[in-house]
């Protein structure tokens, strides 16, 4: 059997391999396939092995092998030039190693590095902190599994209040994120009002910037509705709501 796991995506994939030969094997009263790794789960339990199961990791390991062999070629390469070199001068052979090393930086380079200037969390988030328990915190536009790296900001901003946060930003992402992504989405729509409450959210941050074109349409919304209380406006047209039930 072959396993891989990729820490950083949280994915895995096993294979087992079936031998051509139907004596390849020593013969044995019973097989397991015994898996020592993390692997994928969900509510429900460990994800099922099949074709189904998670094993779309193998394409990114093997890529690791192609590039590994890539390199490996290029130095094969390298002491083939730099010995056929060597006999027309020592300056041209280590000329040639340098240029290669050069190129080779060139062509991973990712620049210019782009910086956004941190002010500091908006003043609004510490009134959260003011307010009187329970308080669940959910902020807004609420971003789908596939933007979760949107809600960076939202992670960082909780340190002025510490309160419970919906939005959250890690390199695991559960069931229950999607779930309520699938309908926190639609803010300000009624299902996404009703899957709020449902949830137990008690106060919303509106942040119209990241709605773009539709944000005056989101605040005549939020305006017209009469559970959408507004508690301040801060910085960027940021907005606090709480939420009556």
């Amino acid at each position: 059997a072959i396993g891989a796991g990729m820490p950083i995506t949280e994915a895995y994939g096993n294979m087992v391999v079936d031998p051509t030969a139907a004596d390849y094997y020593s013969p044995v009263n019973r097989e397991e396939v015994l898996t020592l790794d993390d692997f994928l789960v969900n509510p429900q339990g460990p994800l099922p092995w099949g074709k189904e199961g998670p094993d779309f990791v193998f394409m990114g390991r093997f890529g690791n092998l192609f590039l590994l062999g890539i390199a490996l070629l290029g130095g094969i390469g390298l002491a083939a030039l730099r010995s056929s070199l060597q006999s027309r001068g020592r300056l041209q052979a280590e000329g040639l190693g340098i240029l290669l090393i050069v190129l080779a930086n060139i062509e991973s380079l990712r620049a210019p590095f782009e910086y956004r200037e941190f002010t500091g969390v908006p003043g609004i988030y510490r009134l959260i902190a003011q307010e009187p328990d329970p308080v669940v915190l959910a902020e807004q536009p609420f971003f789908p599994r596939s933007a979760i790296f949107e809600n960076a900001p939202y992670v960082l901003n909780s340190t002025a209040h510490w309160r419970p946060l919906m939005n959250g930003y890690s390199g695991y992402i559960p069931a229950s994120y999607q779930k309520y992504a699938d309908a926190f989405w639609y803010f300000p729509d009624e299902r996404a009002m009703r899957a709020m409450k449902d949830a137990g959210v008690t106060h919303v941050m509106v942040h119209p910037q990241r709605f773009m074109r539709d944000a005056e349409k989101v605040i005549e919304q939020i305006s017209a509705r009469s559970d959408m209380e507004l508690i301040a406006v801060g910085s960027n047209g940021i907005r606090l709501y709480k939420l009556g039930r």
